[in-house]
């Protein structure tokens, strides 16, 4: 337990390194790979970004998380809390929906400008903090106390961004198209009714991703106490 303890104590603190300064990045405009335009906004405006909230709430409990990672080292506590767990799932669950959005949907349709996906803030953003976040919570942490029908509750940040992103959508129709402006993520450029049909399909893999992830985890818990 201890030695998990550890690299997830490790790993938690590269995470909120990363968004600390992805953070600071975009919210400052700071460009230390060159200039990109996609799915970047200085100031307070970077978060209308689902990728942004999702790694800003992947920052705060890779903290929160670290701190129990230390309480645990120091025999002060015997486990981490379920709800934290859950909440680490959770949160997990959002990044990996960022992950995968950008590989799979933004990537192809940004074709030759796609670099700029993976480009100063958004290489932190898209990449390293969700790849991170899933080799910490599969290899290192414990779902055994997680329940699998809680696992719907990971689909909470994906449902209330997308109530907000179709709203937004909605009220900002010129001539029958939702401007940039008001559609960073190109959901509704093919029509209106395609922001829901998208958003619909990211709820189907946010669920998917949360079984896995439940899964894969308490498959490699069972191999730890096997051995």
């Amino acid at each position: 337990m201890h030695k998990s303890a550890k690299i997830s104590l490790i790993f938690n603190v590269i995470i909120a390194i990363f968004v600390i300064f992805a953070t600071i990045a975009m919210y400052t405009h700071f460009e230390f790979m060159g200039h990109a335009t996609l799915l970047t906004e200085d100031g307070i405006n970077m978060l209308q970004f689902y990728t942004v909230q999702s790694n800003l709430l992947m920052g705060i409990m890779a903290v929160v998380y670290a701190v129990y990672d230390v309480l645990l080292l120091q025999n002060k506590i015997s486990k981490i809390p379920t709800g934290l767990s859950l909440l680490k799932l959770m949160f997990t669950v959002g990044v990996s929906v960022t992950l995968l959005t950008v590989v799979l949907y933004l990537t192809p349709i940004t074709g030759s400008n796609c670099a700029a996906l993976y480009m100063n803030s958004n290489l932190f953003f898209h990449i390293l903090v969700p790849i991170f976040a899933i080799i910490t919570f599969l290899c290192f942490e414990k779902t055994k106390s997680i329940k699998f029908r809680y696992v719907l509750l990971c689909l909470i940040p994906t449902v209330l961004y997308g109530v907000y992103y179709v709203i937004n959508a909605f009220t900002h129709i010129v001539d029958g198209k939702v401007p940039y402006k008001y559609d960073w993520y190109l959901f509704a450029q093919g029509s209106i009714g395609m922001t829901i049909v998208v958003f619909s399909v990211m709820l189907i893999f946010a669920y998917l991703i949360s079984a896995a992830l439940w899964r894969l985890n308490r498959i490699k818990v069972k191999q730890k106490q096997d051995k």
